[in-house]
């Protein structure tokens, strides 16, 4: 007896899918183009909202915020991200992603890791270390370079287990 399903398509004309194990790795122009695309979308919200509620002043670039209203100004900006970024996140995209064709998938299924795993692994914790004063522009530098290692992998790829991947249109 044989487990294989006699009603299947013939491998030579089955749909490959992610999950096959036949990929490609998105490549770093895709990503940078992808992440300025994502940048974009995000301020587009934001500033307007921060303007209209004051805490944009280009007038005063050098002078101290208190630190209630830097946290508030980042809940905010976790929020204009959520509201732009976050319908496609289950799927393992962003606007940017979508735009350019890539995926963020699982780097074990290479399947869509989930909006939790995807915003709570991979986003999160570098949004968060990116914001403390000294250290965040380190983190920021040091994860954008990462994407110069052989598996394209940054460290917010590294924290989630994940990999951007190029996807076809038909399966965007």
């Amino acid at each position: 007896m044989t487990d294989e399903n006699p009603y299947e398509a013939p491998e030579s004309i089955r749909p490959r899918s992610p999950r096959a194990g036949r990929f490609e790795l998105a490549s770093r122009g895709l990503r940078l183009l992808g992440a300025i695309l994502d940048g974009l979308a995000v301020g587009v919200v934001q500033v307007p909202i921060l303007l209209g509620l004051g805490f944009l002043d280009f007038g005063n670039l050098g002078a101290q915020q208190a630190v209630g209203v830097l946290v508030l100004m980042w809940l905010i900006g976790l929020g204009t991200f959520l509201l732009v970024q976050g319908w496609l996140l289950p799927r393992g995209q962003t606007v940017g992603k979508l735009m350019f064709g890539m995926r963020i998938v699982d780097i074990r299924t290479n399947e869509p890791p989930g909006f939790g795993r995807v915003f709570g692994m991979r986003y999160l914790p570098t949004m968060f270390l990116s914001s403390i004063p000294l250290i965040g522009p380190v983190v920021g530098l040091v994860d954008a370079l990462m994407i110069f290692r052989a598996d394209r992998r940054c460290l917010h790829d590294l924290i989630a287990s994940t990999r951007v991947i190029e996807v076809s249109a038909r399966k965007r």
